[in-house]
C-alpha cells in the first residue's frame, strides 16, 4: 500500500521570475562541471551550492562540500533566503515545454512526502542498476543536511483521469511559485491544504505501485539514511520524516508525460549478428533501417 503524506515544504522566498529562476538547477547528475561552476558563480544562493557543491583544495572531514552544504542550508533558513511553510501542504506542479517534435506540452502532478519501502515489498518498484559512489555521496548529503533537497520522479496509474481532476480543483488559486529554468520549461507551483483535495489524492495512490522513473539512486540512499539513523537513535516515531521520501507523482495518463530516445552506439557488432540481433528487437521495438546516405561512419558503429 503506497502511503503519500502532506508535509511543510522548504520553499525560496523569491517566487516569481529571473529572482527565482537564478536560483534553480537541474538534477544533481545532469550537471556538467561547466555547468556546475557556471551556476555556483550565478548566485549564492543557487540551489547546486547544496546539491552539488565543489571540492576545495585542503578540504578534511570535518570541512568539505557536505558540511558547507549544511552550513548554507542552515544560513539561508536563518536569513530567510529559505522558508518552511506554516502548515503541511501537498505540491501541485506545471510544467510547460517544447518536445522535440515541435508540439508543447504540459506535465502536471504533485509532490508529497512518500512513505519508504523496501523493493522487495513490491510498493516502489524500480527499474535501474546503481552505482556504489553516487549513492555515499548523496548519504553523506543526507547525513549533514537532514533535508530531501530534490525530489524523485514517480509514475502510477490512472487511467480514469482521477489526478487531473483532482488538481484542476488544486490549482484554481494563483501559483505560489513560478519561473522559467534554462532549459525553457515554465514552471508552476502551488500550495495545497485542501483536506479533501488530499484525501482523494491519497486514496487514488493508496492501491497504486508506484514506478521510480528518476532518483534510484537518492531512493535506495533514503532506505539507507533510515537504517542508519534508527541505529544511531533508537525510539524515533513510525512516522517520523526519516521514513519518507519527496516524491513528484504524475499520472501515466498525463499527456504531458512523454519519454523520448536515448541514443546509443553498439561497436563491433558483426553483420551476421546484426541479422540475428534485429528479430529478437521486434519482439519489444519498432526497427526502422535507415539508408547509409543518412548516415555518418563513427569508427565502426553508426550514428543516426
Amino acid at each position: 500500500m503506497a502511503e503519500l503524506v502532506p508535509f511543510r515544504g522548504i520553499r525560496y522566498a523569491a517566487s516569481r521570475g529571473r529572482a527565482l529562476g537564478q536560483l534553480l538547477a537541474p538534477p544533481y547528475d545532469l550537471i556538467s562541471q561547466e555547468q556546475r561552476d557556471e551556476l555556483l558563480r550565478r548566485s549564492p544562493h543557487n540551489v547546486v551550492h547544496l546539491t552539488l557543491g565543489e571540492d576545495r583544495t585542503g578540504d578534511t572531514a570535518e570541512e568539505n562540500k557536505y558540511t558547507r552544504a549544511a552550513g548554507y542550508f542552515r544560513e539561508w533558513l536563518a536569513a530567510g533566503v529559505l522558508r518552511r511553510d506554516e502548515t503541511p501542504a501537498l505540491y501541485p506542479l506545471e510544467q510547460t515545454f517544447w518536445a522535440p517534435d515541435g508540439r508543447q506540452l504540459t506535465r502536471r502532478g504533485f509532490m508529497a512526502a512518500v512513505r519508504l519501502h523496501e523493493f522487495a515489498e513490491g510498493v516502489i518498484v524500480p527499474h535501474e542498476k546503481t552505482l556504489v559512489a553516487p549513492k555515499a555521496d548523496r548519504l553523506a548529503i543526507l547525513k549533514r543536511v537532514g533535508a530531501n533537497l530534490s525530489p524523485l520522479f514517480g509514475l502510477y496509474q490512472d487511467d480514469a483521469g482521477a489526478t487531473a481532476r483532482a488538481l484542476d480543483l488544486a490549482c484554481a488559486a494563483e501559483p505560489v511559485a513560478e519561473a522559467a529554468s534554462d532549459d525553457g520549461v515554465h514552471h508552476r507551483l502551488w500550495r495545497c491544504d485542501d483536506p479533501e483535495v488530499i484525501a482523494a489524492l491519497q486514496a487514488l495512490v493508496r492501491d497504486q505501485r508506484i514506478f521510480i522513473a528518476d532518483g534510484h539512486h537518492r531512493y535506495e540512499t533514503a532506505l539507507v539514511y533510515r537504517r542508519w539513523l534508527e541505529e544511531r537513535t533508537p525510539g524515533l516515531p513510525a512516522h517520523g520524516g526519516h521514513h519518507y521520501i519527496l516524491m513528484f507523482l504524475c499520472p501515466m495518463s498525463d499527456p504531458g508525460l512523454v519519454i523520448y530516445p536515448t541514443h546509443r552506439l553498439v561497436y563491433g557488432l558483426a553483420t551476421a549478428g546484426l541479422g540475428a540481433l534485429l528479430p529478437r528487437l521486434e519482439a519489444f521495438f519498432r526497427v526502422q533501417l535507415v539508408e547509409e546516405s543518412l548516415m555518418k561512419p563513427v569508427g565502426r558503429a553508426w550514428a543516426i
